[in-house]
């Protein structure tokens, strides 16, 4: 016979106590990855997300995109959140040596 008290429900998992998650993919070069934080996120987090599932953006400066290159600084996690199905966030690296400016 099984045992349906309150007791044994209580060490069950709640749906409401489980932690939202936010699902997206990270694209870097021709490489793609699902990828996903626990909310609340912060810009911070998905650096760092980056840096895990791309070991190559260790000591690189980067940045995230759109699909049509619009870079999203401040409103990154407005843009991932805005969209329920997940998004893709593009990383772009930046140059480590600034370009100068030769005259003829």
């Amino acid at each position: 016979m099984n045992d349906y008290s309150l007791g044994n429900f209580d060490s069950q998992s709640n749906d409401s106590e489980k932690k939202k998650n936010i699902l997206f993919i990270m694209e870097l070069e021709s490489d793609k990855v699902w990828t996903k934080l626990q909310l609340p996120v912060i810009p911070a987090d998905c650096d760092q997300k980056a840096r895990e599932i791309f070991p190559q953006l260790l000591n690189t400066k980067f940045y995230f995109t759109d699909l049509d290159g619009a870079r999203l600084d401040e409103i990154l996690i407005d843009y991932v959140l805005s969209k329920p199905t997940g998004v893709t966030l593009k990383i772009k690296t930046v140059d480590s040596q600034p370009k100068t400016q030769t005259r003829d």
